[in-house]
């Protein structure tokens, strides 16, 4: 019966624009975001998939880090049963000139969706047939800026190479696809983020400081790119989006032997994901056709709406998420998708870093090891869950490594 229902959802992909077929395009890679109600546009991190959401965290990654790698020990099994494997690896590398307010980053990305491959077995057990399954990819190809000067000011493009093959077409009376086509094309992102540091203040009660900044971002993803099917005369669109929103993040600094720590960091955001595609009737010598066309940025975007009550609608997507992270070691995520059919779906996730260990043994024992790993490296490890609880669950669980000081 497994098969069935996987195999059902392919006859429904292969009658779908394009559009709706890559959706996977849509699928948040990061781990740690995806804890987070998949946000990311508008949250600075040093997370080296962090581009895919805001290529402008490219310059944000580079401000502070030479280098980064992460990807997947296992692959994750997207919305449990119904069929794709996901898998996704990236790297992230930053510069910044001596004495220079910039910095500049570059990223790339990977990412892999694979149904695989099915028997079928017809209602009448007579008709067995092996069905290769569609397989889609992109690499994306980034570039960001930083400036530091009083605002923390980032900007970054995208360029991704998007490919698809056995794609299914012309269906048999036994509902078995009968020719398979490869289809590819390009699209690029854009996005800008700044950040407002609001400065610290000390505590009077214990030897440490409260610090809180605030962060806005805005993006656009899967810009151009469109595909034209054998079997049909219009091109098909790509799942275009536009995103805006903000983050804050506040938290409790102090000493422990000489070294700072963040005691405390409190992470909010919210995200407002406005969908730019939209289905028209087109009138032509008395027939009507329906139609995909592009809307323009932001156009279904409600600022007080969507992002101050961060409420979602028919065509906005509200993406919302919280982080805890204690001592630069354990971090506990939680968030929620809302609006364009996801009705309030929930997220989890927890994290480990090295950071916060390295430093503490660097303050007790400062060998060049310690210093070395406390201050040049960290480590990471990510598990969320996805659509916690419900039926389409997908457990997502990534591994990366950080660089700094390296030149």
């Amino acid at each position: 019966m497994k098969k069935v229902i996987i195999l059902l959802l392919l006859l429904c992909l292969g009658n779908t624009s394009f559009a709706t077929e890559f959706l996977f395009l849509k699928v948040s890679p990061s781990s740690q975001f995806n804890g987070m109600g998949s946000v990311g546009n508008s949250l600075p991190t040093n997370d080296v998939f962090g581009f895919y959401y805001n290529p402008a965290q490219l310059g944000n990654f580079a401000k502070n880090n030479n280098f980064g790698f992460q990807f997947y020990p296992q692959k994750t099994d997207w919305q449990k049963d119904l069929g794709p494997e996901l898998n996704n690896f990236g790297m992230s590398v930053g510069y910044k000139p001596e004495n220079s307010l910039f910095s500049f980053g570059f990223g790339f990305l990977h990412s892999h969706f694979d149904y695989g491959t099915f028997d079928y077995t017809n209602e009448f057990g007579t008709k067995d047939e092996k069905i290769i399954g569609p397989t889609y990819s992109y690499q994306a190809f980034s570039l960001g800026i930083n400036y530091d000067w009083i605002i923390d000011f980032n900007a970054g493009v995208t360029f991704k190479n998007i490919k698809g093959k056995n794609l299914l077409l012309n269906y048999n009376e036994f509902f078995i696809p009968q020719d398979t086509v490869k289809l590819k094309t390009q699209t690029f992102d854009f996005g800008i983020l700044a950040t407002i540091p609001f400065g610290k203040i000390s505590s009077k009660s214990y030897d440490g400081k409260y610090f809180l900044n605030a962060s806005l971002g805005f993006s656009v993803r899967n810009l151009g790119g469109s595909v034209k099917y054998p079997d049909k005369e219009e091109s098909e669109l790509m799942p275009r989006t536009s995103v805006l929103g903000y983050s804050l993040v506040g938290g409790y600094e102090g000493e422990i032997n000489g070294e700072t720590f963040d005691f405390v960091k409190l992470s909010w955001s919210v995200d407002a994901e406005d969908d730019l595609t939209k289905k028209v009737v087109v009138v032509t010598d008395g027939k009507s056709t329906l139609k995909e066309e592009y809307q323009n940025i932001l156009a279904n975007t409600n600022p007080w709406k969507n992002i101050i009550l961060a409420e979602g609608s028919s065509k906005i997507i509200r993406h919302l998420g919280f982080k805890v992270e204690l001592f630069e070691t354990f971090s506990f995520m939680k968030g929620s998708l809302d609006g364009d059919g996801f009705d309030g779906r929930k997220t989890i996730g927890f994290g480990f870093s090295s950071k916060g260990i390295s430093k503490y043994l660097y303050s007790k024992d400062e060998n060049e090891i310690f210093e070395f790993l406390s201050q040049d490296v960290e480590l990471k490890y990510f598990h969320s869950s996805f659509f916690d609880g419900s039926d389409i669950e997908s457990k997502f669980n990534g591994v990366s490594l950080v660089l700094k000081n390296i030149f």
